[in-house]
Formats: structure tokens, C-alpha cells, sequence
């Protein structure tokens, strides 16, 4: 009977909350080719500084029952002012662009912040028949929370598989992980320092908090 009831408490203990960690500490594990990078080193710190402040990454493992092998990488960049601005940068870096498409690119991001809060996920399933977050009847509940609210996304659209331009911008996407853009109301009212993307399912569930600005 005691036997039973420590390993139930260590089941429900590994479908607790994992929370989520910086980039810098401890990457997640990635395959494919090395992310490119800009030729400026400068201009490269300063780019990975900033996907650093604003990215997490997170584990779902199974219980002990199940060997507690890793169901589910998990990694997210929320998509901040400064951040969108690096981001455009950064691609017109790599795509040589001119300087009115950077305007024009930047403007759209600027409006966007106004309106939404937008974030980049990078998911990688054992089972990838558990990886359906853009579905209608998703196994899993995505939903951001910060300052006492919590709204769910208006959209959640499938990007697809990891690539090198993906990489480029993402560097923490590996082949095997699948990208999503998840969109958010803008959350104005009680908006606190921290923002937290919960993803939740009979699996388990994963929180990343980020700073809210």
C-alpha cells in the first residue's frame, strides 16, 4: 500500500508544472546543420543577448512508471518590441534587403505589438501524434497568463519543420522540432512584469515565463 502511494505521488509529481529556463544555461537538444550566423560579431552578441532575454525553453518527462523518458522539448521566444525589431533586422541582415523593406517590415511589427502578444514555439514529441497544437480538439491547452488574467490564443499556426532559415533566427529549432506561431490578444489590463505560456494535457504540463515587456 505505501509502496503504491509513493509511486502515485511520483506519477502526479512528474505531470507537474515544469517550469521554464533561459537559453543560456543549458541548451535543448538540437540536430541539423549549425544555425548561421552574421558576419559582425558585434552585431551577433547583440542579437543573441536579446533572444536570450526573451526565450525559454521547457521538458515534459513521463512518470516514473514509464522509465520517465522525455515526452516533450519544448522551447518559445515571446515576440516583444525589441525583439521583433532584432528579428526583422536580423533577417535583413541575412537576406541583404533594402532599407525600405526594413520600414515597411518594421512598421507591420510595431502594429502587431500594439494588438497582440505573439510567440514563437518550438516543440519536438516522442509520439509526434501528440504534436496537433494547431488542431481543432487539441490534446493540448495553450494559454498565456500574466497579472491575475489568462486568454487564450486566437490563432496557433503551424509553420512546419525546422529549416536554416528557420534556424537562423531560432537557433534552439533541431530537424526533428516543429515550429508555431501562437497569437494572443494584447494583454493590457493588471499587466504585470512576467507573461507565462502554459501548454497543458493528460501529459503533462510545461509553464515559460517571460518578461512582459
Amino acid at each position: 500500500m505505501i509502496r503504491a502511494l509513493v509511486c502515485c505521488a511520483a506519477a502526479l509529481a512528474a505531470c507537474t508544472t515544469a517550469q521554464g529556463r533561459g537559453l543560456g544555461d543549458r541548451p535543448p537538444p538540437a540536430l541539423g546543420e549549425p544555425a548561421p550566423t552574421v558576419d559582425d560579431p558585434k552585431a551577433e552578441a547583440a542579437y543573441q543577448d536579446v533572444l536570450d532575454r526573451y526565450s525559454r525553453r521547457a521538458e515534459l518527462y513521463a512518470g516514473p512508471e514509464q522509465g520517465e523518458d522525455t515526452r516533450m522539448f519544448t522551447a518559445a521566444t515571446y515576440q516583444s518590441p525589441a525583439f521583433r525589431e532584432a528579428r526583422v533586422r536580423r533577417n535583413a541582415a541575412f537576406r541583404a534587403e533594402p532599407a525600405e523593406v526594413v520600414d515597411k517590415a518594421l512598421a507591420k511589427e510595431r502594429a502587431d505589438a500594439e494588438q497582440f502578444d505573439d510567440f514563437y514555439l518550438g516543440v519536438h514529441l516522442v509520439d509526434y501524434h501528440y504534436d496537433d497544437f494547431d488542431r481543432p480538439g487539441s490534446i493540448w491547452r495553450v494559454a498565456l497568463v500574466g497579472g491575475g488574467a489568462e486568454a487564450t490564443p486566437t490563432r496557433i499556426e503551424r509553420v512546419g519543420r525546422a529549416n536554416v532559415t528557420l534556424r537562423a533566427i531560432y537557433p534552439y529549432l533541431g530537424d526533428f522540432w516543429v515550429a508555431y506561431r501562437v497569437r494572443f490578444p494584447k494583454q493590457v489590463q493588471g499587466r504585470g512584469a512576467q507573461l507565462a505560456l502554459r501548454i497543458s494535457s493528460a501529459l503533462g504540463r510545461v509553464e515559460m515565463s517571460f518578461p512582459a515587456q
